[in-house]
C-alpha cells in the first residue's frame, strides 16, 4: 500500500542505481481487505523503469505442466484485461507476459481442465433454500468424481518430491472455496459418503462451537459477573443445562447467576437439581484453581470434571472436535500462561500473525484438503477443485459515509418525503466504482486459486439455460463459461471439448444418480433428551474454600522483575524507588513492557539499559582470542540488534562497550574465571517456591580449583564517580533478592550448601561479595515484599 511504499523509498533512494530491488506480481494481489493496493505497484514499476530500472518477467512455471499452462494463458489472456477508458483502471491487470512450463508433458491423457455442472433447471424447487440443496448436490457430485478419479481411474499425477509419474491419492486433492460460508454442507456430505477430508480452515478454528465452549467457561472463572459467558458454559455440553435450567435461575433478577446457582431457587424442576448441584460445586472448585494453576492445567481440570472430552466422542464428528479442544490444550500449555487476559492476549497475538488458525489436524496422511483460496496462496497440489465457484459476493453497503479514490467523499441523504435515506449519485458512483475494483480483484483471486494446480484443474457450480437457450452461471463460473465459449458448443451429460491449446471435459451428472448417495448423517435423534449422568462423576471438593487472590499475576517472575522489586524496596533516592516500583507493577501486575526500547537517530546519548544489553551478549560469546576489529564488529552489529541505527551512534555505543569489556579482562573476576576449572556462561535457571515460579539467566557460573562453586551477576550500573566499597554495598543490597534466586537454584541443583555469590560492577571495576545471610535473609522477605507492591498483607 501507498504508505509502505513510503516507509521503502525513506529506506532507500529508487533514483539510485541498485537502491531499491523489487519483486511481486500484481496478477495475485488479493489482500485488498487487508489494505494493500494493486495501484501502488504498477505506479512504483513506472517509477523504477523510469529512472533506468530493468524489468524481468518471471514467466516459467514450475508448478504446472505445459498443457495446463497452455490453458491458464488462453484463458487469463480472456479474463485478466485492462479497461484503458475506466476510471479504475489502475486496479485492473493485464494478462501480458504468457507463462511457459518447466514440465513438458502432462502425466496422462484426461484433460487437464474438468466442469462439474450442476443445472438449477433439473434442480428440485420445492424446497425452502433451493440455493443450500443444489450445494448438496454439488457436494455429493464432487465426492463421486473424486472416488472415480482416485479408485475407478486411478488418475496419474506427478510427485515433484519423488519425481516421478504415480496415481493420485485423496491426499493430492485440494477443494478450494472463496469463504467458507457454506463448507459445512459439504463437509456433511463428504461425511455421509465416507470420502475422507481434512478442513484446514473451516468456520475457523477460534469460531468452533467446543472452542468457545471453553473460552466462556474461563471467561465465567476469571470474570463472575460476565453472567453472558457462565450461561453459554452452563448450556453447554460441559454441563447439559437445560433452557428451563438457565431461565428457572435467571427468574429472580435481584440475584446474580453465580448465587442463584449456589442457592438454587425453589422453582427449579426436579429434573435439573443434580445438573445445578454439580454445575455449582464443579464451577466452585474451578474458580478457587483459576490464578493459582495455569491456563492448561484449569482447562484439564474442568475436562475432568466434566467428562467433556468424552461428551464431545459421543457427538457426530466427535473426534475432530475432540482434536480441537486437545489442540487448544496444547497451545495453553506452550504459552504458559496463568492469567486469562494474558493467555487471551496470546491466542489474539496467534491470530493476528495468521490468516486464519486451521482446525487441528486430525492423522490422516490421504486425505482431501477444505481450504479458502487466500490459505492457499504460495502452495501448490496435484488436484485443485475450484468448489461453488458460480458464488457471488454480494454486498449491502449501507454506511452513511465513505470514502473513494476516485470520488472522494459520499455519503447517503435523508429523504423527509419518502422517510428514508436515500442514496445520491455521488454516493452511487463511489459504490460502483468499489464493484468495479471489487470485480478485477476477484478475477485476481480466480487466477491464483485456478494456478495452484500441477496437474489437474477442477471446477464445480451452478449453471442455468437462458430465454435463448444458451448456458450462464454466475460468479467465476460464469466467466470461464465465456472465456471457453461453451454456449457455441452442444454439450451433453460428459462432452470433451477440444482446443487449440489441449481439451476440456465438461460434465451433467445425473441428479437422479445422486439422489441414490447417502444424505448426510444428521445428529442422533434422542440425543438431546438423554440426561448426562451428573451423579456418577461427582469430583472431590479438593479445593472448595480456596478463592484466587490479588497477586495471582506475580505467580511467574522473571529474575529481571525480581530485580526491579529489589530496587522498589531498597532503591535510593525516593524517586529511582518508584521507578522501580512502577516498573514491577506493569510488568507483573499488568502484563506490560518493562521498558519501551527506542529506535534512536542522531541522538549519541545510549541508554544505560541498552548499553548493559550490548555488553551482556559480548560476555556470553566472549573469545580471548578475538581481534580488537572482531570484537568491535561484534558490538557494532549488537548495538544495530538493540535499536542504535544510525552509524555515528552505533560507532559510540560500540566504543563504549569496549571500554567496558576492557575492564571486564583487566578485573581481578576475569583472572579466576582463567583460572576455573568450569566456566558456564547465560545458565537458565529456574526457581520455585510453594507460590512462586521464577526463571532468569545467571551471567556466569564457575567453579574454583578448590571445589567452590560461583555465581557472578554483571552489573554496567554507575552508581558514582569515584564509589567506595560501602556505597556499592549499599547499591548491592537491591539485587540481593535476584542473586538469592540463583545462589538457591544452584545450591538445589548441584546439591550444595550454597554457592559464592558476587555482584561485578563493571563500569567501578569492582566485585561486591553478597554472603551466604544476606541474600537467603532477602528470600526469606520475598512475600512480604510482594504483599507491599500489590496492598496484601501475607502472614
Amino acid at each position: 500500500n501507498a504508505a509502505q511504499w513510503d516507509i521503502v523509498r525513506a529506506l532507500a533512494d529508487p533514483n539510485r542505481p541498485g537502491g531499491l530491488f523489487v519483486v511481486g506480481d500484481p496478477k495475485q494481489s488479493i489482500y485488498a481487505f487487508r489494505g494493500a493496493d494493486v495501484s501502488v505497484f504498477a505506479a512504483v514499476r513506472r517509477a523504477i523503469c523510469a529512472v533506468g530500472g530493468q524489468e524481468v518477467a518471471l514467466a516459467r512455471s514450475f508448478r504446472a505442466h505445459q498443457p495446463l499452462v497452455n490453458c491458464f494463458n488462453d484463458l487469463f489472456g480472456r479474463l485478466l484485461t485492462r479497461d484503458d477508458h475506466s476510471t479504475v483502471r489502475d486496479y485492473q491487470i493485464a494478462y501480458d507476459t504468457p507463462m511457459s512450463a518447466h514440465r513438458a508433458d502432462a502425466p496422462n491423457t484426461a484433460p487437464a481442465l474438468e466442469l462439474l455442472l450442476i443445472s438449477r433447471d433439473d434442480a428440485p424447487s420445492d424446497t425452502d433454500n433451493q440455493s443450500d440443496e443444489i450445494r448438496r448436490l454439488e457436494a455429493r457430485a464432487l465426492a463421486w468424481h473424486l472416488r472415480r478419479i482416485v479408485e475407478v481411474e486411478q488418475r496419474l499425477i506427478w510427485d515433484k518430491a519423488q519425481k516421478q509419474v504415480r496415481p493420485a491419492t485423496y491426499g493430492d486433492i485440494t477443494l478450494l472455496f472463496r469463504a467458507m460460508t457454506h463448507v459445512t454442507l459439504y463437509e456433511a456430505v463428504f461425511k455421509a459418503a465416507g470420502l475422507p477430508f481434512v478442513t484446514i480452515a473451516g468456520r475457523g478454528y477460534y469460531d468452533r462451537q467446543e472452542i468457545w465452549d471453553l473460552l466462556n467457561l474461563l471467561r465465567a472463572l476469571y470474570h463472575p459477573a460476565d453472567h453472558l459467558s457462565l450461561a453459554a458454559a452452563l448450556r453447554s455440553p460441559l454441563f447439559g443445562f437445560s433452557d428451563d435450567a438457565l431461565l428457572a435461575l435467571r427468574l429472580d433478577s435481584s440475584v446474580g447467576l453465580w448465587e442463584a446457582l449456589r442457592t438454587p431457587p425453589a422453582h427449579l424442576p426436579a429434573e435439573d437439581q443434580v445438573a445445578v448441584t454439580f454445575a455449582a460445586q464443579t464451577l466452585t472448585d474451578l474458580r478457587g484453581m483459576a490464578g493459582r494453576v495455569t491456563i492448561a492445567e484449569l482447562l484439564r481440570a474442568a475436562l475432568e470434571a466434566t467428562g467433556y472430552l468424552a461428551t464431545l466422542t459421543g457427538l457426530p464428528d466427535g473426534t475432530r472436535r475432540r482434536g480441537n479442544v486437545e489442540k487448544l490444550l496444547e497451545k495453553a500449555r506452550s504459552s504458559g500462561k496463568i492469567t486469562l487476559g494474558a493467555f487471551s492476549q496470546y491466542l489474539d497475538d496467534l491470530s493476528a500473525r495468521e490468516v486464519r488458525e486451521g482446525e487441528a489436524l486430525l492423522e490422516v496422511a490421504d486425505a482431501v484438503r477444505l481450504m479458502t483460496v487466500h490459505s492457499s496462496k504460495g502452495l501448490e497440489f496435484p488436484i485443485v477443485g475450484l468448489v461453488d465457484a458460480s458464488r457471488e459476493r454480494s454486498r449491502r453497503d449501507t454506511a452513511m459515509l465513505t470514502r473513494d479514490p476516485a470520488v472522494g467523499w459520499a455519503c447517503r441523504v435523508y429523504d423527509a418525503e419518502t422517510q428514508r435515506f436515500e442514496s445520491p449519485f455521488a454516493y452511487r458512483r463511489a459504490q460502483v466504482l468499489h464493484d468495479l475494483r471489487d470485480e478485477a480483484e476477484s478475477r485476481r483471486l480466480l487466477y491464483v486459486a485456478a494456478t495452484r494446480a500441477g496437474d489437474h484443474l477442477l471446477v464445480s457450480g451452478q449453471t442455468r439455460t437462458n430465454a435463448d437457450g444458451l448456458l450462464t452461471a454466475r460468479g467465476w463460473l460464469g466467466w470461464l463459461i465465456d472465456a471457453l465459449e461453451l454456449q457455441d458448443h452442444v454439450l451433453q451429460d460428459d462432452t470433451v471439448v477440444p482446443y487449440t491449446w489441449g481439451e476440456a471435459r465438461v460434465m451433467f451428472p445425473n441428479l437422479a444418480d445422486l439422489d441414490e448417495m447417502p444424505a448426510a448423517v444428521e445428529p442422533l435423534a434422542d440425543w438431546d433428551q438423554t440426561p448426562l449422568p451428573f451423579a456418577e462423576v461427582q469430583p472431590p471438593a479438593l479445593l472448595a474454600h480456596l478463592h484466587p487472590e490479588p497477586d495471582a499475576p506475580a505467580r511467574s517472575m522473571t529474575a529481571s522483575q525480581i530485580a526491579d522489586l529489589g530496587g522498589a524496596v531498597y532503591g535510593t533516592p525516593d524517586t529511582q524507588r518508584a521507578a522501580h516500583e512502577d516498573r514491577w507493577r506493569r510488568g507483573v501486575l499488568q502484563a506490560a513492557p518493562a521498558y519501551i526500547p527506542a529506535v534512536s537517530g542522531k541522538d549519541r546519548t545510549i541508554p544505560q539499559r541498552t548499553l548493559g544489553e550490548i555488553v551482556h551478549k559480548a560476555l556470553q560469546w566472549w573469545q580471548s582470542d578475538a581481534t580488537e576489529d572482531e570484537v568491535r564488529e561484534l558490538l557494532r552489529c549488537y548495538a544495530w540488534e538493540e535499536g542504535v541505527v544510525e552509524v555515528a551512534a552505533r560507532e559510540a555505543a560500540a566504543t563504549r562497550a569496549y571500554d567496558l569489556l576492557r575492564k571486564v579482562l583487566n578485573s581481578d573476576l576475569h583472572q579466576r574465571l582463567l583460572n576455573a576449572s568450569q566456566v558456564f556462561r547465560e545458565v537458565p535457571v529456574v526457581y520455585q517456591t510453594d507460590k512462586r515460579l521464577i526463571h532468569g539467566i545467571i551471567d556466569v557460573l564457575f567453579q574454583r580449583p578448590d571445589g567452590v562453586w560461583v555465581v557472578v551477576d554483571y552489573k554496567t550500573s554507575f552508581v558514582a564517580a569515584q564509589p567506595d566499597m560501602a556505597q556499592l554495598q549499599a547499591h548491592a543490597r537491591r539485587y540481593h533478592l535476584q542473586v538469592g534466586v540463583y545462589a538457591q537454584a544452584v545450591a538445589a541443583l548441584l546439591h550444595i550448601e550454597a554457592p559464592d555469590v558476587y555482584i561485578h560492577y563493571i563500569a567501578h571495576e569492582q566485585t561486591v561479595a553478597v554472603a551466604p545471610d544476606a541474600w537467603r535473609g532477602a528470600l526469606a522477605q520475598l512475600e512480604d515484599h510482594i504483599g507491599k507492591l500489590t496492598g496484601l498483607t501475607h502472614t
